[in-house]
């Protein structure tokens, strides 16, 4: 005998398949929306200097205090370290250790540094603007905002958008200078590389593209992170708990998109190709 069929069952299933869907849309149309408004935002300019100030001094703490820039600091300087450690132990191999130059130039600034800075941002200030507009959801402020004729889009992400744009961008050159700076020292002070060769070998194959591109793909992680958080906290909803369920979700999906968005980035800056030569 047939079972008979129960739309809510059959909903109950099919969640989990459509969830990612629903998500997807919510962070696109969210997204395709912060972008149109961001040159009307730039109106609230007493709102965007809060939330800089919030982000660089205040209760986000991403600059001062136990904000991210100790956090960085000390990722940067162990991910330099261990730049060195192996990028000279591998060289060892074939007898090319004073070479470790180059492996800085190459892997810290094209992909480690990108991936670090995305990743505290996430963890720190995109969980933030998660729990922000959580709250703010569930006691029913951003429905008064748009009562009292405030358009909550452009008042709450673009604007918190533009302030993380603005304030990254000098933490990330920070974390960047310890990084290079660490495995410098690391390789000369611990692995007897000379300083000269060192500087030499760095210099010759550090590009400025690969800089500009460093700094193109932390900006691309920021926004996308901007917008993942900002689309779970908008839409967040089961009071205190589906808030800090909805922060969970951002952080996991912001740092997966991060590594996944930086692979199809490399290759298309870099391609498959390699800029590399050795002679001798």
């Amino acid at each position: 005998m047939a079972l008979p069929l129960n739309v809510d069952n059959v909903g109950e299933a099919l969640a989990p398949v459509v969830e990612p869907f629903r998500v997807a849309g919510r962070i696109g149309r969210l997204s395709g929306r912060a972008i149109i408004n961001l040159p009307a935002s730039l109106k609230y300019r007493s709102v965007i200097a809060n939330h800089i100030s919030d982000v660089a001094v205040g209760s986000g703490a991403y600059i001062v205090g136990a904000g991210a820039v100790i956090v960085i600091v000390v990722m940067t300087a162990v991910v330099g370290i261990q730049t060195s450690l192996e990028g000279t132990k591998g060289l060892e191999l074939i007898g090319a250790q004073d070479l470790v130059g180059f492996v800085s130039a190459y892997a810290s600034i094209r992909e480690i540094a990108p991936l670090i800075a995305g990743v505290i941002f996430a963890a720190q200030l995109g969980a933030q603007f998660t729990a922000e507009l959580g709250a703010m959801r569930i006691s029913n402020e951003i429905d008064a905002i748009e009562v009292m004729g405030l358009p909550s889009m452009r008042y709450l992400v673009s604007t918190r958008l533009i302030a993380s744009m603005i304030v990254v961008l000098p933490l990330y050159v920070i974390g960047l200078y310890i990084m290079l700076l660490t495995t410098k020292f690391t390789s000369v002070v611990l692995f007897h590389v000379p300083s000269g060769t060192y500087s030499e070998y760095f210099n010759l194959y550090l590009q400025r593209l690969d800089v500009f591109y460093s700094v193109v793909k932390i900006f691309i992680f920021i926004a996308i992170v901007t917008f993942i958080h900002c689309t779970y906290g908008f839409y967040a909803s089961g009071g205190p708990e589906g808030v800090g369920r909805a922060v969970g979700r951002s952080v996991r999906l912001s740092v997966t998109l991060i590594f996944v968005l930086n692979f199809f980035l490399s290759m298309m800056f870099w391609g498959g190709a390699s800029s590399i030569r050795f002679s001798g």
